[in-house]
């Protein structure tokens, strides 16, 4: 039936029940659009918990307007605006965390995967009260993994869900730490036909540098031509460079050049992530 397909936002009846008779989001009705939402966002929203500070049952300005979102029904192209919203974290993770509410658990991987590893900092917006994640990657992270969201129940998974979530979540901090490493290289990658290899579904391809696609600064991608001439884009956190530091990339991080050796790990070896494809999952 059309009202079993329609989107559902399960979170529980008690807090449905504290939104609706809120007379702040009563407020909320008049604005019907995800431009005029992302103001109010901008304007008044002071953290990206559940509930207000100063009471534990008056929910907060942030979640009001993710289950006023909700009950705009928005477009996929009004969602994108939001998630992709340039100038506010807080704006973006009312989408997100709308997305984690709404969405049917079997489809929040293809919802969610491309903001695992955004790197957007939570530090730019300095009127959000904490606890707060480090980057928006790290904020979609823990909408997959954990059960709770600031104590609030998030929907439950099913074990298959979870599991096959889990899989895909374990690499993270690898990209990570080479997209870290990448950006500091940054100008090696803009190079049309830089020698490299490219992670696709666990396995690395030999290829060179088409462009870099910049569009989202907090999300940088490169084009790759692959040696079978079929193209691909890919995270700069899942490429690496090939040739010249050292002979194969497979087999372990290189010794730190003398001078270089205040190394991280006490051990003396620090891997050089631009080139390292890291432990095999």
């Amino acid at each position: 039936s059309a009202a079993a397909s329609r989107p559902q936002f399960n979170c529980n009846a008690m807090l449905k029940d504290q939104i609706l008779k809120s007379s702040y989001f009563k407020s909320l009705l008049k604005i019907n659009s995800v431009d005029g939402l992302a103001e109010e966002v901008m304007s008044f929203a002071d953290s990206i918990d559940v509930y207000q500070a100063s009471s534990p049952t008056s929910p907060s300005v942030f979640f009001c307007c993710v289950f006023r979102l909700f009950t705009m029904e928005p477009s996929e192209d009004d969602l994108q605006l939001l998630l992709d919203h340039p100038h506010s974290i807080c704006v973006r993770c009312v989408a997100l965390l709308y997305i984690r509410f709404a969405e049917r658990p079997e489809r929040l991987w293809s919802a969610l995967e491309e903001y695992v590893l955004d790197d957007m900092s939570f530090g730019l917006d300095g009127r959000l009260l904490g606890p707060l994640p480090g980057t928006v990657g790290e904020y979609v992270e823990s909408l997959l993994i954990k059960e709770k969201y600031f104590g609030t129940p998030l929907p439950r998974l099913p074990v298959a869900v979870k599991r096959k979530l889990e899989e895909k979540l374990a690499p993270l901090p690898q990209y990570r730490k080479r997209s870290q490493a990448n950006r500091k290289i940054l100008k090696q990658f803009r190079e049309k036909g830089t020698p490299v290899e490219v992670c696709r579904d666990g396995t690395w391809r030999r290829g060179v540098v088409l462009d870099m696609e910049g569009r989202v600064p907090s999300r940088l991608k490169l084009g790759v031509l692959l040696e079978d001439s079929s193209q691909c884009v890919a995270h700069l956190g899942k490429v690496i460079l090939r040739g010249d530091a050292s002979s194969d990339s497979e087999s372990t991080p290189r010794e730190r050049r003398p001078g270089r050796s205040r190394s991280r790990s006490r051990r003396g070896v620090s891997p050089d992530w631009s080139r390292w494809k890291g432990k095999s999952e």
